[in-house]
């Protein structure tokens, strides 16, 4: 599970029990609770039986994905989805339609783009009936076939941002939202 969150200039990204931060000028990747620490990294790294270097490597490429930027290991794209969870032979054809679309436009990384060749694509009462919408997936470089959906933090709702992220990580966060709606 991975979520990302636009405060400000900065960008936060929850992964899996731990939250990253990064000013968008700079792109350093932090731990996001302002303990970052190379005893951290360290401490992180022998949990997940890394090498210093690889696991911040590691992580860092993922975050870059995350947040759309560029990264040698790692990189994203944008897919329609059925939010439902269900699909049937025509909803599936609809749906490789608005993905024929993306590709023919070579629209994959640009977010804005797909939601204009979704609503293009198909009428906005298909949209809505079965629920598809475009999300961001990242993939280590070379690997596709094993992709992780990243979700926007202004498309969740509270409850499921609380779902997704544990109450610990969420009340650490160095860079967050002031007001919750």
């Amino acid at each position: 599970m991975i979520v990302e969150e636009q405060v400000g200039n900065f960008v936060n990204v929850y992964i899996g029990g731990m939250v990253f931060t990064a000013d968008e000028s700079r792109r350093e990747w932090q731990f996001g609770d302002g303990n970052d620490s190379a005893e951290r990294w360290v401490s992180l790294a022998k949990g997940k039986g890394m090498a210093f270097d690889a696991c911040r490597k590691h992580y860092q490429g993922i975050c870059n994905a995350a947040a759309g930027w560029p990264d040698d290991s790692w990189s994203f794209q944008y897919e329609v989805v059925c939010q439902e969870g269900t699909t049937n032979a025509m909803l599936q054809e609809m749906m490789d339609s608005v993905t024929e679309a993306i590709d023919r436009n070579k629209a994959s990384q640009d977010r804005e783009q797909c939601q204009q060749l979704l609503r293009r694509t198909l009428s906005l009462g298909v949209v809505r009936m079965y629920g598809l919408a475009i999300r961001k997936y990242i993939f280590p470089v070379g690997k596709e076939a094993k992709k992780t959906i990243v979700y926007q933090r202004e498309e969740l709702t509270p409850y499921h941002f609380e779902c997704l992220v544990p109450e610990k990580v969420r009340q650490s966060v160095v860079h967050q939202y002031q007001a919750e709606t």
